[in-house]
């Protein structure tokens, strides 16, 4: 009898265990998170053109790892899926300098893997944003060259690949955009829309109607949009901006910004910047960082600024990267990206994420397992 007893509180316990935890999951299931509305008077700025991602390490940034146009790292398979998870555009990065030859002539036959590309995004209902991401002369990593927006030679190349490219896809229609230059990093702004210019007018000589984007200068800064006023009127322009702040957050542990010494400290958003002293060289930009706070409000006023500049202006934006490096903490990271995703649906700016499969990524080079990315970014795209 009494075995009979113990056996009986024993299930009595297990039950109550099990009732326990599920309360506990059902207490710990999160209601399906309500996104903001646009603000009063917005609407979206680019339909087909507001919710991108960056098809990096493809046709630019190679080095010795990667293999121009390499259909093992990216091939038709990866629109499908991109389409599936309600992206409706790529920003496709190409690096102007593989397309050339040493003496400025074009490499016609490196045209088959981007127009194949192209080809494979618009089968399956995703529009192209074709960015060029270098130009011989201009360089926006490690020490920036400037030379291209006051040299006329350098100046004659861009603009020999730049007519090429307009005849090559004359044909196309909206599907198709054109970036003149990423990141351009100039002392004087007022080169750069000068150089945008002459490539516009160039383009739209041979493409009267094709919607162009121009980068602001200094690495796409909302502070330097100004500089581009000179250019507008003009219904088929954007503007767009990179935005990566706090750039001390989003690239932190990155060797190409020298954030990578072996105690650099996790920096988590929001919160405070730890004390870097020790883990940055003495120049380096962080040490302006020690001690900020850094919080979402800052990103709804950065994305204020640019909304009102748009409206006043009457003047299209566009954030054609954005992004956090794999090694900030998770939760962080989240955060951050839902800051910057609230602020882009709120004023109905477009956007592309950087970057598919690269340190950034939304998915994993060797599995195309969705990141933490994809999985924070996962929300705008379905609603």
């Amino acid at each position: 009898m009494r075995n009979h007893l113990n056996q009986l509180q024993m299930q009595m316990k297990r039950l109550l265990s099990l009732f326990t935890m599920c309360l506990i999951l059902a207490g710990c299931q999160k209601a399906p998170e309500v996104l903001p509305e646009l603000a009063i008077g917005a609407k979206p700025m680019d339909p087909g053109y507001m919710r991108g991602i960056n098809i990096s390490h493809y046709l630019s940034q190679l080095g010795s790892q990667f293999t121009f146009g390499d259909t093992d790292y990216v091939s038709e398979k990866d629109f499908v899926w991109l389409r599936q998870e309600g992206f409706d555009h790529i920003r496709l990065p190409v690096d102007g300098p593989l397309l050339l030859g040493e003496d400025g002539s074009i490499k016609t036959d490196m045209f088959g893997q981007i127009d194949r590309t192209i080809e494979w995004a618009n089968r399956n209902g995703l529009n192209v944003l074709l960015d060029m991401h270098k130009l011989p002369g201009s360089s926006f990593s490690g020490d920036p060259d400037s030379r291209l927006f006051e040299n006329p030679e350098l100046e004659e190349i861009a603009g020999k690949l730049w007519k090429f490219i307009a005849l090559r896809y004359r044909e196309r229609g909206p599907e198709l955009r054109f970036e003149i230059l990423n990141e351009p990093v100039s002392a004087d702004a007022a080169l750069v829309t000068a150089f945008y210019g002459r490539m516009i007018k160039l383009i739209r000589g041979i493409s009267p109607d094709r919607v162009i984007h121009v980068c602001s200068n200094r690495w796409g800064r909302i502070e330097t949009i100004d500089a581009l006023l000179p250019l507008f009127p003009d219904p088929d322009l954007v503007v767009d901006i990179h935005y990566y702040d706090p750039h001390i957050f989003t690239h932190q542990k990155a060797s190409w910004v020298q954030s990578d010494h072996p105690d650099f400290p996790e920096i988590e958003f929001p919160g405070v910047v730890p004390d870097l002293s020790d883990v940055i060289p003495e120049n380096h930009y962080g040490h302006s960082y020690i001690g900020r706070e850094l919080t979402v409000d800052q990103i709804a006023q950065d994305f204020q600024i640019l909304a009102d500049w748009s409206g006043k202006h009457n003047i299209r934006v566009y954030n054609g990267e954005f992004g956090v490096y794999y090694k900030a903490p998770d939760q962080s990271r989240t955060n951050w990206y839902r800051a910057v995703l609230n602020q882009c649906r709120k004023h109905g700016i477009g956007w592309a994420a950087w970057d598919y499969k690269g340190g950034f990524g939304i998915r994993e080079a060797d599995t195309g397992k969705p990141t933490l990315v994809h999985h924070a970014i996962k929300p705008y795209l379905q609603q």
